[in-house]
């Protein structure tokens, strides 16, 4: 949109996304994109990308205004500034983490579920509350915008969503996870593990461009609902372990959504599973979403990492 009186400068590049509104002024050679001028002056040579001016406010030659950028009113940025937003960035274990609304928004989400519908069906999945919910599906849309085929599941934690996306071989599966006003993005490969530093990067790149893949409306990728995913993933558990040499009574504790598919998986091998920590009884408890374990011997020793390992392994 371009209002009355703006002045635009040749050479530049106004648009997708852009809003001039009534006196605002745009200098030779810049490009503005994403962004909205509310009678704002805008040198040669800028690069403004999803960045918000208010009434008076100016931009020196050569700057650089990046995503989430505001200037208020009458402020102004000197000649070959930045502004920038820092980035998200993943974390170790392949997490992206950050709050409701601030640096995780629905439009975040779409972008992230469009970068990853364009390689193929794209696994979701959500727990701890109706704002991972509201996530999960702005990724959903994204993915089915870019043509992707979204397998929308009732995965309950994160460890049955790496299950579910190696016994799928899905391209990614994204599984928001909430925790009050704190997410936590964890995303997965066909062989179930996190993505690799390269495809974290192009999501990292996706984010910083606003880049959107669209598709016409006979190509829009299919939802497909998945229910189940936790039985499932606690009788595959079961298949996998050794069969015990007797039934055994095991405490969980824990009231985490991954505590109770290991409990399905316990019983399906026999065991008696009791809530409560008792003595001369084994506990176990999952934590991080089920992709860490912890476990006390009967006389309530816990067992060092290293020792739980080689016993796993």
């Amino acid at each position: 949109y371009i209002g009355a009186n703006v002045s635009i400068g040749s050479g530049s590049l106004i648009g997708p996304h852009a809003v001039l509104e009534a006196g605002s002024t745009v200098g030779r050679h810049s490009l503005v994109q994403r962004s909205v001028l509310q009678g704002a002056a805008v040198g040669q040579d800028c690069t403004l990308y999803g960045a918000v001016l208010c009434q008076g406010a100016s931009v020196g030659d050569g700057a650089v205004l990046n995503e989430g950028s505001v200037l208020g009113q009458d402020s102004s940025v000197g000649r070959d500034a930045g502004v920038l937003r820092e980035p998200l960035r993943f974390g170790d274990g392949g997490v992206l983490t950050g709050e409701v609304g601030d640096d995780l928004t629905v439009q975040t989400l779409h972008l992230l579920g469009n970068a990853l519908g364009r390689r193929g069906a794209l696994g979701l999945g959500h727990c701890g509350g109706s704002a991972a919910r509201m996530l999960c599906h702005a990724a959903g849309s994204g993915a089915s915008e870019a043509g992707g085929c979204v397998l929308y599941t009732d995965a309950p934690c994160p460890s049955a969503a790496a299950w579910f996306a190696a016994s799928y071989s899905l391209s990614a599966f994204l599984f928001v996870q909430q925790a009050g006003s704190r997410v936590f993005l964890h995303f997965f490969d066909s062989r179930g593990l996190p993505l690799d530093r390269e495809r974290e990067r192009q999501l990292e790149g996706a984010l910083l461009r606003g880049e959107v893949a669209r598709m016409p409306a006979k190509r829009v990728g299919t939802w497909e609902p998945i229910t189940g995913v936790s039985g499932a993933y606690a009788a595959a558990a079961a298949r996998y372990a050794s069969p015990l040499a007797r039934p055994l009574t095991v405490a969980l504790p824990g009231g985490e959504d991954a505590d109770r598919v290991l409990g399905q998986a316990l019983e399906l091998l026999g065991c008696t599973v009791v809530r409560e920590r008792r003595d001369n009884t084994l506990a176990l408890r999952a934590e991080h979403g089920g992709m860490r374990l912890r476990a006390w011997d009967e006389e309530g020793r816990e067992l060092p990492p290293e020792r739980l390992l080689t016993l796993c392994a």
